[in-house]
């Protein structure tokens, strides 16, 4: 290693230069990293060193420290990763692991033999993703330990967005990462654990914040885009390069390298935007970069002000699309093919969606292993917001008067599941079963916030999601966070009804698997005459609403008289129907949800009922067609 990794002992030192650049700290700054690495890109291993400065913020004194080891999922067909993943045996070129060749307390002691491979998660004895190690001396509360590690990183084919394909790199998750060790039930401040989960095909990433001074030696002819801005660059001797990278207050660090990226820079008010892309795609970099501007735009006028100084996009090469639509702090993957035509949005899509991640996943940076839809699900629903709002406002599909929407596309994956009650938005990733993490995390999820967007009015939800992204910040939110600080912002606004409203809501829609169903059942007009029972003569009007499911919700019943006048009557949906009765009207027809705010009623072809004498069977029945062709339009864009 070069003399210059000596620069890096001293953790405080790189922090205060940094610091010249950095507005203010924005982290507790818990686990942080000086990294040396040179990439070989004949053997495609990364041989490199690092310091990782750790700071106890815990009540405990520790002599116990558990560590990730995420490449280790590649090492062979025993990983828990690939026993539960559908990919094929790795061969002894694609097989992807490291291998720690020293680790010890810097200055101090030698922990290289002490360490322990676990499995927290399944007790498979054969994964590798996790280790630990025991110190002979204890690190007292508010103290900080430097671990220096010196280990081997061999690059897997691409695969899971990490490796090699030909001369294409894309390195994520590639070095020894300590676990986050955090109280585990927030009322007993004694209950902290090490939360170090092994690396699963269904589950992403959790990590401190902290400073990443991190110096990468590629060949000279390479392209780097990387976590963080780029600090300093010097040609070595040996036709290689070397570029000092450093970011502040992330969780983690991923970087890419070719000899083929074309490189063009732009910025949207203080934020430099770098977008890396493959010379076949040079007609799509404006919608790129015209997508990253609208994304921040949008997030901060509606969400909060992004804190860093620059946002790099990664265009991957055809051959190396498994590296796409992927987030990491201040860089992102997006995926694209040649000649698409503009009226297809993905590249805006997935441009969108990833960067929307840098609020949910970077910045708030909730637990993905055990709470992905506080991730997931958030950045799907502003996705679906910027892309019905602004970006597929002139352009989105139409076909005979049917319009494709972004929200309507998330819901149909949801409401389309074989199984709605196979599992909870909130579960640990790798226990959703049947495959049903997607459609869960991500769709569901999003009709749920759709659904509490409507109930409430954007307003008031921008307000309640400004509020979550102030107060939790870098500072590893969880689902119960959310749901109280909703509640409580809805109380002050509006009141302990609607407060009270919502915390169901949100227990059910969240916690629970019941199924959302109300369907108007009948409506019906009689001509009475005058009688015993019946003061005079006139029209007699019935309607009969039902709720189907056992998820229940306030709901709005929007009912359309003969005469042209309508009434918006509303029921709490608690009991299994209801009875909407009136004298002198004659009902033409009724419907449920007028403002369709209710995403997460799954058929809404029951939600409206036409009087048949008006109307007629066919009437009818062309309506419920109506509504099947449509969602068979929108399921085939998906």
């Amino acid at each position: 290693m070069k003399t210059l990794f000596l620069l890096f002992l001293s953790f405080w030192f790189w922090q205060n230069i940094f610091a010249q650049s950095s507005v203010s700290v924005l982290s507790e700054r818990i686990a942080n990293y000086d990294i040396e690495a040179v990439l070989n890109t004949e053997n495609k291993t990364i041989t490199a060193k690092e310091i990782i400065t750790w700071k106890n913020i815990s009540s405990d004194s520790l002599n116990e420290f558990h560590f990730h080891l995420y490449l280790n999922a590649f090492k062979d067909n025993k990983s828990t990763f690939f026993k539960n993943s559908d990919l094929d045996d790795f061969t002894d070129l694609e097989r992807g692991f490291i291998e720690i060749k020293k680790i010890k307390i810097l200055k101090k002691e030698d922990l290289t033999q002490k360490v322990r491979f676990i499995a927290p998660d399944d007790h498979n004895l054969d994964d590798k993703t996790v280790f630990l190690v025991k110190t002979n001396t204890l690190l007292p509360p508010d103290s900080t330990i430097q671990f220096e590690i010196e280990f081997t990183a061999k690059l897997p084919k691409l695969k899971a967005r990490t490796g090699f394909a030909k001369d294409y790199f894309f390195v994520g998750q590639w070095f020894p990462k300590i676990g986050v060790y955090e109280l585990e039930n927030k009322v007993d401040s004694t209950s902290w654990h090490w939360n170090c989960h092994q690396f699963h095909s269904t589950s992403e990433f959790f990590a401190d914040f902290g400073v990443y001074n991190v110096e990468l030696t590629v060949p000279e002819n390479y392209i780097v885009g990387a976590t963080g801005i780029l600090w300093d660059e010097k040609v070595n001797a040996n036709k290689t390069k070397t570029m000092l990278f450093k970011a502040n207050d992330v969780i983690d660090f991923a970087w890419t390298a070719s000899p083929n990226y074309l490189v063009f820079s732009d910025k949207w008010n203080d934020v430099v935007i770098h977008f890396l892309y493959q010379k076949e795609h040079e007609n799509q970099v404006e919608r790129h970069v015209e997508a990253i501007k609208i994304a921040l735009e949008y997030m901060e006028k509606h969400v909060g002000k992004y804190p860093y100084p620059a946002i790099t996009v990664i265009d991957p090469p055809f051959f190396g699309l498994e590296a796409g639509g992927m987030e990491y702090p201040m860089l992102i993957t997006v995926g694209t093919v040649k000649f698409l035509p503009q009226g297809i949005k993905i590249p805006e899509l997935t441009t969108v969606h990833e960067f929307i991640h840098q609020y949910f996943m970077g910045i708030l940076a909730s637990n993905e292993f055990e709470e992905a839809w506080l991730d997931e699900g958030f950045t799907t629903y502003f996705e679906t917001r910027i892309i019905d709002e602004i970006l597929a406002k002139n352009g989105s599909i139409n076909f005979m008067g049917f319009k494709m929407s972004g929200i309507e596309s998330r819901r149909l994956g949801y409401t389309n599941m074989y199984n709605k009650r196979v599992a909870s938005v909130w579960n640990w990733a790798w226990n959703f079963p049947n495959n049903s993490y997607g459609n869960l995390v991500y769709n569901k999820a999003a009709c749920v916030l759709h659904t509490l967007d409507g109930i409430l009015g954007r307003e008031l939800m921008d307000r309640i999601i400004g509020n979550y992204f102030d107060k939790y910040r870098f500072l590893h939110p969880k689902t119960d966070d959310f749901i109280d600080l909703a509640t409580l912002t809805v109380k002050n606004i509006s009141g302990d009804s609607l407060s009270n409203e919502i915390d169901v809501f949100l227990e059910q829609a969240i916690y629970g698997t019941q199924i959302c169903d109300y369907a108007i059942q009948s409506v019906e007009n009689k001509h009475l005459e005058k009688g015993k029972d019946v003061e005079s003569d006139g029209i007699f009007s019935q309607i009969r609403v039902q709720r189907l499911g056992d998820f229940q919700m306030p709901i709005e019943i929007l009912i359309h008289f003969e005469d042209g006048t309508e009434l918006t009557e509303k029921w709490n949906g608690k009991s299994s129907h209801i009875l909407f009765s009136f004298k002198g009207k004659h009902v033409k027809w009724a419907k449920i949800d007028p403002k369709n705010k209710l995403l997460l009623d799954y058929r809404f072809e029951n939600n409206s009922f036409a009087n048949e004498s008006q109307h007629g069977f066919f009437v009818k029945y062309a309506e419920k067609l109506m509504y099947w062709l449509q969602n068979f339009m929108q399921f085939l864009m998906l």
